[in-house]
């Protein structure tokens, strides 16, 4: 008994964090530090206009506060307005999700820290930045944008659900792309994530229905988890050589992803069901001589037989601009003369094949290595050599 009693006297001395209600506001005080965080009603929710203080007393402590704690005002739909202190550094987590008839908010200069979803679907009609970081774009926002040259950081949800943003900049400052930074942006066609970004957060774009065209960083070290899952209109993805992992349901549901370039020598990992539910019949590109770690390495093996190496190099990019020509293993595969009549010829003037209405990715058989040409319909001409 006195064992017990000991412990429980014990483990009252290392607790340093108190819960208390002070005018009707929640927090969470820590002793040591003598911080305070403000947290959801245990019953209910907060209504009306809120104003927190800068410091509270408790058991004649002054407790500074200084964090908006995970959930603390979500989906407190009454809540018409909050005047948040100077003092508050951190707004973590769906801390003002889902309050639909907060129209407005004003952060401190101090706030260093904003969690995932803090302002997602709530009613605020203005964009909220702080810092370097960029947390709220309204979901009612129609129309281009470019991000602020100051940003480094688009926090979780920052463009959740804006479905009328046509068109996005992201300078070559931003290094961090959130969780579901830009889901459900379905008005957005195509995207350029510039090279000083190294982090893309799992659903960073799924179910940007209208995405045509991504240009990854060449910086990237994973693809993580649904990163564009559902994005039904993307038709290709180019995916570098810095790629070392492809997370689950990466590229899952893309229904027009018929063509992936993989720049890794080695095959990154794949999560399962990375290109599952993707086109019929898709096609993987891989560098010169990698076909069979591809043919072996798990998820990748599904595109077998369609992996063909890009072991030629097509010249006279100005001849017939959007189509791409690669020679390998013998083959030659054309890619972006969809519908287009087409004719390839060895270096001493003898067809070696040709057709009528090409595919999206047209394959010919050729004989074997050597300088071969396409000729096009309209008479131009791509050179390319296969190895």
């Amino acid at each position: 008994m006195k064992k017990i009693l000991f412990t429980l006297f014990l483990s009252a001395l290392l607790c340093t964090a108190y819960a208390t209600v002070i005018d009707g506001i929640n927090y969470t005080l820590d002793a040591d530090n003598l911080t305070a965080e403000v947290n959801a009603k245990t019953s209910g929710y907060y209504r009306g206009a809120i104003e927190i203080p800068q410091t509270v007393t408790y058991q004649d402590n002054e407790y500074t506060v200084t964090a908006i704690g995970e959930k603390a005002f979500r989906q407190c739909s009454a809540l018409t307005s909050v005047s948040l202190p100077s003092t508050i550094t951190r707004i973590d987590k769906f801390a003002f999700a889902e309050c639909t008839s907060l129209t407005t908010i004003s952060l401190p200069a101090g706030v260093d820290f904003i969690g995932d979803y803090a302002f997602a679907h709530s009613g605020i009609t203005h964009i909220i930045t702080s810092g370097d970081m960029f947390a709220y774009m309204p979901e009612s926002y129609s129309g281009a944008y470019t991000i602020p040259d100051s940003i480094k950081r688009i926090c979780g949800a920052a463009f959740i659900g804006c479905s009328r943003l046509s068109s996005l900049t992201i300078h070559n400052q931003v290094e961090y792309i959130g969780y579901a930074a830009f889901s459900s942006c379905r008005s957005l066609t195509s995207i350029v994530i510039p090279n000083s970004v190294t982090y893309l957060g799992e659903y960073a774009f799924e179910e940007c229905m209208s995405l045509t065209d991504v240009k990854l960083p060449d910086n990237l070290d994973t693809i993580r988890y649904c990163a564009f899952y559902q994005c039904a209109s993307l038709p290709s993805v180019d995916i570098p050589a810095s790629v070392r992992n492809v997370g689950r349901y990466a590229f899952c549901y893309c229904p027009s992803l018929v063509t992936v370039k993989s720049f890794a020598t080695n095959p990154p990992q794949c999560g399962e069901y990375a290109f599952d539910q993707i086109g019929a019949n898709p096609t993987l590109f891989v560098p010169h001589g990698c076909s069979s770690s591809y043919r072996s390495a798990a998820e990748w093996k599904n595109f077998a037989p369609r992996i063909y190496e890009m072991g030629g190099a097509a010249v006279g990019d100005a001849v017939n601009q959007g189509v791409q020509v690669f020679g390998s293993c013998g083959h030659i595969m054309i890619e972006g003369a969809e519908g287009e009549s087409l004719a390839v010829y060895s270096a001493d003037g003898k067809m070696v094949g040709s057709v009528d209405h090409a595919a999206t990715v047209q394959k010919i058989d050729i004989p074997g290595s050597g300088v071969y040409f396409i000729r096009f319909a309209n008479g131009e001409t791509k050179r390319v050599v296969v190895k």
